[in-house]
């Protein structure tokens, strides 16, 4: 997809001038193909860009003003910034008011979020855009693979999303099971994981305007990477952010599981820029958004109020691409890292990662991301020999 190809073309140029997103080097495109790519695709990206400005829901005078602003910003200044990072190859070459420019282009082409809704998407969706054809091309196999996916909750309250890899069997993240569990004996010198007390589930349901589930219960850890991950209060990309959780095999409705996922064998990513779907439940942003000054960047929270403004803690599909391969990401001494542009927030921790083909298959579980730089996964087919045999036995492996 030529669109996608463009956007991802900007957003690794934008990121490669940021002196604090090493991440992005080692990219599956160099610098001078993303700059070519750029540099012909320039005024579709401004059209759509614009097109999705327009589409934007206006509810008050407030919101209509805001939207005309960022149009008006978008149609004095946004060719000459992509002008100018196409040619340069870098940010280092914009003043601050190009680089908001190119961060409303970047958030607002190509990335949305789609809601589920009865097992799967609308196609209709008037924020689907280039992602119409491929999408429809796989729609068939939709509900299979988003019945699989899961809220996981505690007493209620969303902590993170799942998804069946085997039979009575679902991966998550170890940061998830750290809201759900206590280390025992001690964090440090684990045997043992204690569930807390109270309802410790996963609905495999939760669509947005929709009060239908599909509640099953966790009863234990069956596996959970050697080190803690929330206490640490950064991201180590040497850490195992993976957990596998035992639910029971009946729901809270007496029906059965849905069918488990099937897991890709192979090297992840076959072509520069490949598409991926992630699917999970974000939820709201619990953080200020400031810049590097501490000054709170309002022309962003509009940004994601009006354009990329959506219910939470309900299930979503969200279409992007691969932006680094494992083993191209600094700071990953395991290679077990990729990561990716899907549109996701905090409640997608633990979603699953799949890549297009024939058949729809996971190749990775979504374990954290940086605003404005880049969401991360594990590689599974990396993670797998780490995993308990009983766990590896019963995945459906696909070529």
């Amino acid at each position: 997809m030529q669109s996608d190809r463009a956007h991802g073309a900007l957003r690794i140029l934008a990121n490669r001038g940021r002196h604090h997103a090493p991440e992005v080097t080692g990219s599956t495109l160099s610098t001078i193909q993303a700059s070519e790519i750029l540099s012909k695709a320039a005024d579709d990206l401004m059209l759509d860009a614009v097109a999705r400005v327009d589409r934007a829901d206006v509810n008050t005078e407030t919101d209509s003003l805001a939207v005309g602003r960022l149009r008006k910003l978008l149609e004095r200044d946004g060719l000459a910034a992509l002008s100018t990072l196409a040619r340069d190859g870098t940010t280092r070459a914009l003043d601050a008011h190009s680089r908001f420019v190119l961060e409303a282009i970047i958030k607002l082409t190509s990335r949305p979020g789609l809601r589920v809704i009865n097992d799967t998407i609308d196609l209709a969706d008037r924020d689907i855009g280039d992602m119409l054809k491929p999408l429809a091309a796989i729609e068939p196999q939709l509900p299979q693979v988003l019945q699989s996916v899961g809220r996981i909750d505690l007493n209620g309250h969303h902590v993170g999303t799942g998804f069946l890899i085997a039979e009575d069997l679902v991966m998550t993240n170890r940061h998830v099971l750290e809201e759900l569990a206590t280390p025992a004996p001690t964090i440090l010198t684990l045997t043992d994981w204690e569930l807390e007390p109270g309802d410790i589930t996963i609905d495999f349901k939760r669509e947005a305007d929709s009060p239908a589930t599909r509640v099953f219960r966790i009863t234990n850890v069956e596996f959970a990477g050697p080190n803690p991950i929330s206490s640490r209060g950064y991201i180590d990309f040497a850490d195992l952010d993976v957990a596998i959780l035992r639910i029971e095999k009946r729901g809270a409705d007496g029906g059965a599981q849905p069918a488990p996922l099937p897991l890709l064998r192979g090297a992840v990513g076959s072509k520069p820029l490949q598409d991926v779907l992630v699917v999970g439940y974000p939820a709201r942003p619990n953080m200020r958004i400031v810049d590097q000054q501490g000054s709170v960047r309002q022309d962003v929270i509009d940004a994601l109020r009006r354009v990329h403004s959506i219910q939470f803690s309900v299930k979503y599909l969200s279409p992007g691409v691969l932006t680094a391969l494992p083993g191209a990401i600094i700071q990953d001494p395991r290679k077990w890292v990729f990561s990716h542009d899907a549109t996701t927030l905090g409640g997608n921790s633990g979603s699953c990662v799949l890549q297009y083909g024939p058949q729809l298959a996971v190749i990775g579980i979504h374990f954290a991301g940086t605003f404005d730089r880049a969401n991360y996964a594990h590689a599974l087919q990396v993670v797998e020999p780490l995993l308990p045999s009983h766990v590896r036995d019963g995945i459906r492996w696909v070529e």
